[in-house]
C-alpha cells in the first residue's frame, strides 16, 4: 500500500495528478482546501494506490484506535494531576520520577497500594513521606561486606565493556586496605587480548595472589589454592548477551562450584531494554544480584528502579567512574534513591 499527498492550484489538475501517479483505481483518504502562507488556496489530497479497500480501512481503524488510547490515557493523566495537585510536594516527587524515566504503571501501582490518592486530603498522612517510603520498599539491597562463611567465593558477570575487570580491581582493594581482608583473585578471562595482563598488574600492584583459569578444575584448584583466603574474586569474560555459546561454558564452568555468589554487571548508561534483555540472557547463571555500572554516564537512572521493581533481585555495589578505588559505593536505598532522582549519590561523588 503507497499513500501519498498531492498538492495542486486547480481541484481537477490535482486529481488527475493522482490518476496519473497512482493509476485510475487510486482510492482517495481525503480532499482538503488549504491556505499557503501567503494566502494563495491550494487543493491537498490524501490517496492510496492500493487495490483493495479494505487496507486502507483497516490501516485508517488501527490509527483511530491508537488515537482513543491515547486520549484515554491523556484522560487518566488529567485525572490523576487534579488529584496530585492538593498535595504539592507529592505531585512535584511524581512527575520527576516521570522524568527521569520511572515507568508510570509501577508509580501508579505504589500511589494505589499506599492509598495516597484517598489519604492527600486528610491532613493527619503525610503524603510524600508514604510515596518516598514506598519507593524505599522496593529498592532491595544486599550488604556487600558481610562475609558468613570463608572464603566467600564472588563472580562478576556481564556484556563487554561493563567494567567488570576495574570493579573486581576496586573490591580488591576496598577489601583490603579498608576491611583488611585476605583477597585472591581469579581470572577467567580467556577471550580477551590483555585481560590476564590487566587484572594482574592490579593484584601485583597490591600484593594479592592472582591465577587464571582455563577449565573447571583449574578454577576449583585455584579456589582450594586460596582457601584460606576471607574473600575469593572472581573476574570473567564479557560477551554479548546473545552470545549463547560463552553464557553457557560460563554456566557449565560454574555449575561444578555452587558456593559462587555470582553478581551480573548492568551499566546504566544503557539503554533499559538491553538491560533488560541481558538479565533474561544471564539468568541461566543464576546470580544472586546487580551491580550497577556507570552511573556518572547515564543521562537518566530511573531504569534503576523499573528494573529493581519489574526483575527483583538485590543491589550490591554500584560504581560512577573509573578511579580504583575511590568510585565504587556500597548500595543502601537512600543512595539508590538519590541517583534516580538527582542523578548523583548524596555524600557528592558523582554530580
Amino acid at each position: 500500500m503507497k499513500v501519498k499527498i498531492f498538492k495542486e492550484s486547480d481541484l481537477k489538475d490535482c486529481i488527475d495528478k493522482v490518476k496519473n501517479e497512482l493509476g485510475e483505481d487510486a482510492l482517495i483518504i481525503s480532499t482538503k482546501k488549504k491556505k499557503e502562507d501567503d494566502g494563495k488556496e491550494y487543493f491537498e489530497i490524501i490517496a492510496s494506490n492500493s487495490e483493495n479497500e479494505f487496507d486502507i480501512l483497516s490501516e485508517l481503524k488501527k490509527e483511530l484506535v491508537r488515537l482513543k488510547d491515547l486520549l484515554i490515557i491523556r484522560t487518566e493523566f488529567n485525572n490523576l494531576l487534579n488529584k496530585l495537585i492538593f498535595d504539592e510536594e507529592v505531585l512535584n516527587l511524581y512527575l520527576t520520577l516521570l522524568k527521569k524515566g520511572v515507568c508510570n504503571e509501577y508509580l501508579l501501582d505504589i500511589l494505589e497500594e499506599e492509598n495516597i490518592l484517598s489519604k492527600i486530603h486528610d491532613k493527619r498522612y503525610n503524603c510524600k513521606a508514604l510515596f518516598m517510603n514506598a519507593l524505599y520498599d522496593k529498592i532491595e539491597v544486599e550488604n556487600g561486606y558481610q562475609i558468613m562463611d570463608k572464603p566467600k567465593i564472588i563472580a562478576l558477570v556481564g556484556t563487554t565493556g561493563v567494567g567488570k575487570t576495574t570493579t573486581v580491581a576496586k573490591l580488591a582493594a576496598i577489601y583490603m586496605l579498608n576491611k583488611k581482608r585476605n583477597i585472591g583473585i581469579i581470572s577467567i578471562d580467556n577471550f580477551r587480548i590483555g585481560a590476564k595482563e590487566q587484572i594482574g598488574k592490579y593484584a601485583d600492584i597490591m600484593g594479592i595472589p592472582f591465577f587464571q583459569a582455563f577449565t573447571h578444575k583449574d578454577l576449583n584448584d585455584s579456589i582450594n589454592y586460596l582457601s584460606q583466603m576471607d574473600i575469593i574474586l572472581v573476574d570473567t569474560a564479557g560477551q554479548s548477551q546473545n552470545d549463547k555459546n560463552k553464557l553457557e561454558y560460563l554456566r557449565r564452568l560454574f555449575s561444578y562450584n555452587h558456593n559462587l555468589d555470582i553478581y551480573l554487571l548492568l551499566s546504566v548508561s544503557s539503554d533499559e531494554a538491553v538491560l533488560l534483555d541481558t538479565i533474561d540472557k544471564f539468568s541461566p547463571l543464576r546470580f544472586k544480584g546487580y551491580i550497577f555500572t556507570k552511573v556518572d554516564e547515564a543521562i537518566s537512572h530511573g531504569k534503576i528502579l523499573n528494573i529493581l521493581i519489574y526483575k527483583r533481585k538485590p543491589i550490591s555495589y554500584i560504581t560512577n567512574g573509573q578511579d580504583v578505588p575511590e568510585d565504587i559505593e556500597v548500595a543502601d536505598k537512600e543512595k539508590i534513591l538519590n541517583i534516580i532522582l538527582k542523578g548523583k549519590i548524596k555524600n557528592g561523588n558523582q554530580d
